[in-house]
C-alpha cells in the first residue's frame, strides 16, 4: 500500500514543480517583455540622441557661419569707416562738381530711357499693325474658301 501513496506523493511533488515551473516561465517572459520594452525605448533614445547630436553640428555650422559673416561684416564696416573718412576730406568745392556731374548723368540717363521707351512703343505699334493686317488677310482668305 505504499506504493499508492509514494505515487500520489510524487504526483503532488510534480504539480507543485509545474506549478513552480510556470510561474518561473511567468516570470521570465515578464523579464523578457521588460527587455524588449527597455530595448525599444534604449533605441529610441538612441535616436534622439542622433537627432540632438545632428541639431547640434547643424547649430554649430550655423554658429560658425554667423561668425564668419560677423567677420565679412566687421570687415566691411571698417571698410566704410575708411570710405567715410575719404569722403569727409573731400572739400566743398569738389562735393558740388560731384553733385554736377552726378545731375548731369541722371539726365543723360532720363533723356536714354525717354528714347528707349518711345523706340519701343514705335516697335510695338509697327508689330500690331502687322498682326491686324494679318487678321484681317485671314479673313479674306478664309471668306474666299468659304464662298468656293
Amino acid at each position: 500500500m505504499e506504493h499508492p501513496e509514494t505515487v500520489s506523493c510524487l504526483q503532488n511533488e510534480i504539480k507543485r514543480t509545474k506549478n513552480i515551473i510556470s510561474e518561473k516561465n511567468k516570470e521570465v517572459q515578464k523579464k523578457s517583455l521588460q527587455k524588449e520594452e527597455l530595448t525599444a525605448k534604449n533605441n529610441e533614445n538612441q535616436i534622439k540622441i542622433k537627432e540632438c547630436v545632428h541639431k547640434l553640428k547643424k547649430l554649430e555650422d550655423n554658429y560658425n557661419q554667423a561668425k564668419a559673416k560677423k567677420q565679412e561684416y566687421s570687415k566691411g564696416i571698417s571698410d566704410n569707416n575708411a570710405y567715410l573718412r575719404d569722403a569727409e576730406v573731400i572739400s566743398h568745392k569738389e562735393g558740388l562738381d560731384l553733385e554736377r556731374r552726378i545731375k548731369v548723368v541722371q539726365e543723360k540717363k532720363n533723356k536714354l530711357s525717354r528714347c528707349v521707351n518711345t523706340k519701343a512703343q514705335s516697335m510695338f505699334e509697327h508689330e500690331e499693325k502687322q498682326v491686324s493686317y494679318l487678321i484681317d488677310y485671314y479673313h479674306v482668305i478664309y471668306i474666299k474658301q468659304c464662298n468656293f
